[in-house]
């Protein structure tokens, strides 16, 4: 799923760039980029948070494995 996040914000910033380098200044051209630019915070923000949770979830698996493996240490 990251992955597939970070391919979507590149697109997207590239979506904005390109709007804002070719497309004529008009208002629904300025609504169209900031709904891109929108888009683009709800999705980091959405990858950040996946992140976090990614970062959490690994620290605990490695925590209890660290833990079991001290315990089987201790008592071999």
């Amino acid at each position: 799923m990251a992955y597939q996040a970070r391919v979507a914000i590149d697109r997207i910033k590239f979506a904005i760039k390109h709007t804002e380098q070719f497309a004529r200044p008009c208002d629904t051209m300025r609504e169209v980029g900031l709904e891109l630019l929108d888009a683009l915070e709800r999705l980091e923000a959405l990858d950040r948070r996946f992140q976090a949770r990614s970062r959490v979830a690994n620290s605990h698996r490695n925590g209890s494995e660290g833990s079991a493996m001290a315990a089987t240490a201790a008592t071999g």
